[in-house]
């Protein structure tokens, strides 16, 4: 899509080149997430991190992301931001170290 993108970018507004971010962000953490998950066995996932404060591309990646999973954990008691993706820095390295 970047190259699309790219290539016709004396053909199309900025404004509407703006305004499709969102969902192909959107999809590419979904199409990344479900491959990584197939490839690695993975049955459960967790989104998280400072792009999901955005709603239209954290309801876009639950939408993909839906029936795909076994578990879909989202994270409600700590912020989608730095501080939530800190809390699961914190989780990673007192897991490496029990």
């Amino acid at each position: 899509m970047l190259k699309y993108l790219i290539d016709n970018d004396n053909r199309l507004k900025k404004e509407d080149m703006a305004a499709f971010w969102p969902e192909y962000l959107a999809d590419a953490i979904s199409t990344i997430a479900i491959e990584v998950a197939k490839s690695e066995h993975i049955r459960t996932i967790a989104i998280s991190g400072g792009v999901l404060v955005n709603r239209y591309i954290s309801r876009q990646i639950i939408k993909k992301n839906t029936g795909q999973w076994t578990n879909m954990l989202i994270n409600h008691l700590t912020p989608l931001g730095d501080g939530g993706s800190s809390v699961g820095q914190n989780c990673i390295a007192l897991a490496s170290v029990i």
